[in-house]
């Protein structure tokens, strides 16, 4: 797998009202509480007049995942992790705000997720959710106090750890529902039962493609307004499974939704002028794709065509195409930044020509993003291994003595129910407590695939860093890359 590229999607015509209340109540009927009103796998969803959207997969730029939203007086602001922290800003004229602390993960956790999925409670209010280094999901939702947020709470996680970020959904009772990818590569989900118990259900599994799926989960809203979701198999097609509410187990089943191009990167979905579901992907020829629904005629799809790069640019790497939703903009963009830092855009352009613009340098250029330096404390005294814990660091040197791993490639061999099976935060706590020279780890890694394998200088650090590979950080890819002489 090449490496990732970076995405991001902002609006072109900010109208200039004041901020919606972030920390207060969206007011149905009168505020568009849009978590993103137009991203990637964003699906928009109709409750009582207020519509919202949900991301799916990530987008980073300035070392920040920041989830844009607009609300209907054309009032935006955005959020994204920060260490522990997820933060959150407003634009009012044209000016960002400065950064401000929407909540906190308590006991030291940090975000985990490269992006914070934001969807609408019960109440109406927003509701925000990542993964935090526990292996958990939790969230954090709008409400009264000096803050306007609740704090932290968990959600848990499936008995299989996450792999990925969480997607948020509305279901056909108006519920929100959670989607997630496991490390063994199942679609697991929880929806909320306000009323009930917790006011959650547990976890349950929604299977999985025959293959196995990669990447996360995109979550869009079918012309019967029924969930759908979107992800790419280990095979590389795009499957599909999509809600039938009384019907057998409430879901249809995983299905492809074959092309004649392998996806590099995760399918994303947005709403089309006329209303229907758009997908998107890049395909390994570097080139953005898209297939749009057609409800009631043939097999409900028009098939997948091309919508070509940017001018002497091939899009390469997990590349994330991010549609805005027609039915809130008035149009649907789509923005690339390639791994060179450029950002491209595209938008439609219904009846003429062929569609789209083509490709151009946006005239709006992304704004900066400052993140807060972090917290220093005191350290603390180093607690005992629990039994657990002790197994789990003998496990890790074993492996150590004859494999070369990352640092995220051996939790996940501790952890993995294929593996040794040890909790998420003992295979945590173990790698963490070996003084391990992860730069040299990538250089053993690096000769390893170079005795079976040819590999170019940026391939072999694709393959190094990527999620599908050994996870190495970029910086320990081109290390090893470079120490065996490929750069």
């Amino acid at each position: 797998m090449n490496a990732p590229i970076s995405v991001s999607v902002r609006p072109q015509r900010l109208t200039e009202y004041p901020p919606a209340p972030w920390g207060h109540r969206v007011k149905r009927g009168r505020y568009l509480a849009a978590a993103v009103a137009a991203l990637v796998g964003f699906t928009t969803f109709a409750t009582g007049g207020a519509h919202a959207s949900t991301p799916a997969v990530p987008i980073s730029y300035d070392g920040v995942a920041p989830t844009f939203g607009k609300a209907a007086n054309g009032a935006v602001g955005e959020v994204w992790p920060a260490d522990s922290q997820v933060q959150y800003r407003t634009l009012t004229s044209g000016t960002w705000s400065s950064p401000t602390t929407l909540a906190t993960l308590p006991g030291g956790l940090t975000v985990r997720s490269t992006t914070a999925a934001v969807g609408l409670n019960y109440l109406g209010n927003l509701d925000v959710y990542v993964v935090a280094s526990d292996g958990q999901a939790w969230h954090s939702y709008a409400a009264s106090g000096a803050s306007g947020w609740s704090g932290f709470s968990s959600l848990g996680a499936p008995a299989v750890p996450i792999a990925g970020d969480v997607a948020v959904g509305t279901n056909y009772l108006g519920n929100q529902e959670m989607y997630v990818r496991t490390i063994d590569g199942q679609v697991f989900h929880r929806f909320s039962t306000p009323g009930q118990g917790s006011g959650w259900s547990g976890w349950d599994t929604m299977g999985r493609p025959a293959p196995g799926v990669r990447g996360d989960v995109a979550v869009g809203k079918n012309s019967l307004g029924n969930q759908e979701l979107y992800i790419v198999g280990n095979d590389g097609r795009p499957y599909h499974n999509f809600s039938t509410p009384g019907l057998g187990s409430g879901w249809n089943g995983w299905d492809p939704l074959d092309g004649p191009i392998a996806p590099l990167g995760d399918v994303s979905v947005g709403i089309n002028y006329v209303g229907n579901q758009e997908l998107y992907l890049v395909g390994v020829d570097g080139t953005v794709w898209h297939n749009y629904a057609t409800p009631g005629s043939g097999s409900g799809w028009v098939g997948w065509s091309p919508l070509s790069a940017p001018d002497g640019v091939a899009l390469t790497g997990n590349a994330y195409v991010q549609p805005h939703d027609f039915s809130v903009l008035g149009q649907q963009w789509i923005r690339v930044i390639t791994n060179t830092g450029v950002v491209w855009q595209t938008t439609q352009t219904p009846g003429a020509g062929s569609g789209w613009t083509g490709w151009t340098p946006p005239s709006t250029p992304l704004p900066p993003v400052n993140t807060p330096p972090p917290v220093t404390a005191p350290p603390a005294p180093a607690p005992t291994p629990t039994p657990s814990q002790q197994n789990a660091i003998r496990s890790a040197q074993s492996y150590l003595k004859f494999m070369h791993f990352s640092r995220l490639g051996l939790i996940g061999q501790l952890s993995s129910p294929y593996g040794e099976g040890f909790p998420l935060a003992d295979a945590t706590f173990a790698v963490d407590s070996l003084n391990v020279d992860w730069n040299a780890q990538a250089v053993g890694s690096a000769q390893d695939y170079l005795k079976t394998m040819g590999f170019s200088c940026q391939g072999l650090i694709d393959q190094l860093s990527s999620r599908y590979g050994e996870q190495l950080t970029v910086e320990q890819a081109t290390y090893g890359a470079t120490q065996v002489g490929l750069c």
